[in-house]
């Protein structure tokens, strides 16, 4: 595991998000020039010493002196590195801060049509496990429910934003 005195010694943090250099590591790897590459996930990622790491975690650690459990991008950005964007939480608030899924039907995170009841379910998942928040005629009043549940069970204030 990396430390923050070698993140320090190795890279200067910049105030938009990103790593450079602090020395010339190879041929390769010029002094000032940017740290990483953007993986299939959307994270930006490098390599230290054969071990694979994510940028947003060097970055924390550089800043608080610990790798974080779980680091959540608060805007939903997973480029996005800004010290003020990234919080150390655990696996169950990151999932409280989740975009709305790309085969969600309703537009609305926990808000499903019923088709047996014909009516609009408001449900939320709290610790592992689904709570029913009631069956509605109208959506809206389904969408009120599920964002009161929100608020009830402490989910971040950007959970269920768009793309």
């Amino acid at each position: 595991m990396i430390t923050q005195a070698e993140v320090l010694k190795r890279y200067i943090y910049h105030a938009d998000g990103y790593l450079t250099y602090r020395r010339v590591v190879s041929n390769r790897v010029k002094e000032g020039g940017s740290v990483g590459y953007v993986h299939s996930s959307g994270y930006l990622r490098t390599e230290i010493n054969g071990k694979r790491y994510r940028i947003h975690r060097l970055i924390f650690l550089y800043h608080h002196g610990y790798m974080p459990t779980q680091t959540d991008h608060i805007n939903g950005i997973r480029d996005d590195n800004r010290i003020s964007n990234l919080r150390d939480v655990s696996v169950s608030e990151n999932n409280k801060n989740q975009k709305i899924p790309c085969n969600n039907t309703s537009g609305h995170m926990g808000v499903t049509w019923d088709k047996a009841r014909k009516k609009w379910l408001a449900h939320i998942m709290v610790c592992k496990k689904a709570i029913n928040l009631g069956r509605f005629k109208d959506i809206d009043d389904a969408i009120a429910v599920r964002k009161a549940g929100e608020i009830q069970y402490g989910f971040h204030e950007n959970h269920g934003r768009k793309g």
